[in-house]
């Protein structure tokens, strides 16, 4: 199919709807957190759940693995941030600090640094090699909701409820510049890998995408219904994904004079996608219980987005929601 994502398959294990799914450089493992309270680890290759990772006291809201896939960290409304082992699906370290939920984690490219965003509007900086919190950012007025490093490993991004996104150094472990112009809460951020433009997503139902040196608006994408849960930026910065409330993914051709989506219904709000390191893959999940791999190979840039794709997955008896009780 021309110009469109193709479903690979559906993971089935999970006993309540899926909040965050995370991909492997090597491809060789899908990570999810669910509000069952655990984390997944499956075979991208034949579907299979290869462990599950049982911990945490509430619902899981994030997740991210390393570059080599080794390791898995995961972030709960428990208030902590966990560390497993891929290869078992051991916990190695629970780390606490933070004084509410927390929404985000990102493991830097490196291996050397986790960051975690929160509820007590902080961001956390965590050395890996000590486990210990070496810096926390302070500034956001409200809930961090997403935190993303730079491909580079040197900046660090947040979003905030507070309706900006804050970009910090992590050598200096200072604050540099504040991106604003959301009229809503910033519930997602991305980075391009040029590092040129950073990505955002609100519940003004807005995607923004922004000079990240500058911090001007170049392009605001306007075609959700709802809030935007989720942004993503493919390895060449040519394609973004944006999963929302309104229970779409959209899909944009930032190469396009007329940036028109390519729309995949979904069965609730879709609250996290992210791409393969080569691009060829694409993880979401899907407002329920089953997390979704994709095909990227058939997208061409510049091509003539169709109005609407085949739905996700199978109906579902009952769409599933982002809590109401989360910021």
């Amino acid at each position: 199919m021309t110009n469109e994502l193709r479903k690979i398959r559906s993971f089935k294990g999970h006993a309540e709807p899926v909040e965050a799914v995370a991909l492997s450089a090597d491809g060789k493992w899908f990570a999810s957190g669910s509000r069952d309270k655990t984390v997944r680890l499956w075979s991208p290759e034949t579907g299979d759940c290869v462990h599950t990772c049982e911990g945490h006291l509430e619902d899981v809201n994030t997740v991210a693995l390393s570059r080599d896939g080794s390791l898995l960290a995961s972030g709960s409304d428990d208030a902590t941030v966990r560390l497993w082992s891929s290869s078992t699906g051991r916990e190695l370290h629970k780390f606490t600090g933070h004084s509410g939920a927390v929404y985000s984690v990102a493991l830097s490219i490196d291996g050397k640094w986790l960051a975690s965003g929160s509820e007590d509007c902080t961001v956390r900086l965590w050395n890996l090699t000590t486990n210990e919190c070496v810096h926390t950012f302070e500034g956001h007025s409200d809930s961090v909701t997403a935190v993303v490093f730079s491909a580079d490993c040197a900046l660090l991004a947040s979003a905030s409820c507070d309706k900006t996104v804050r970009l910090w150094d992590v050598a200096s472990k200072s604050f540099l510049r504040a991106y604003e112009g959301h009229q809503g809460e910033v519930w997602a951020v991305a980075f391009a890998k040029s590092v040129a433009f950073l990505v955002s997503g609100s519940s003004d139902k807005t995607v923004r995408l922004w000079d990240a040196a500058s911090c001007a608006c170049l392009r605001i994408l306007e075609d959700h219904s709802g809030t935007i849960f989720s942004v993503a930026v493919s390895p060449d910065d040519k394609w973004l994904v944006s999963g929302g409330e309104d229970a779409t993914m959209r899909l944009w051709d930032l190469e396009a004079a007329n940036c028109k989506p390519t729309i995949y219904e979904c069965q609730g709000s879709v609250g996290s996608v992210t791409f393969s390191s080569d691009g060829r893959l694409l993880a979401s999940n899907n407002g329920d219980n089953k997390p979704l791999l994709w095909d990227t190979t058939s997208l061409k840039c510049g091509g003539e987005a169709k109005p609407k794709a085949e739905t996700a997955a199978e109906p579902a008896a009952e769409p599933a929601a982002k809590p109401a009780a989360k910021p």
